[in-house]
């Protein structure tokens, strides 16, 4: 595993425990849990493409703060 899937990976796990029903303590131990979790669930191309798509949707998201929409306007 490269560290751009350890992070999506990590990405996954967190946002799992803050946006579901989890009512546990954030602890490394709970985000562990969650981690393997992730592994379960997703593929790892699956992952990648999560990756990517959280990486153009800050980019975009940024783009508008600053006032120009992806083609630069």
């Amino acid at each position: 595993m490269n560290k751009k899937e350890a992070v999506a990976y990590g990405q996954i796990a967190f946002e799992s425990m803050m946006h579901s029903g989890f009512k546990g303590e954030l602890s490394v131990t709970n985000f562990g849990i969650e981690m393997k979790q992730a592994f379960k669930m997703y593929p790892r191309n699956i992952v990648l493409e999560i990756a990517e798509s959280k990486i153009y949707a800050e980019k975009k998201l940024q783009d508008l703060k600053n006032g120009c929409d992806i083609n630069g306007r």
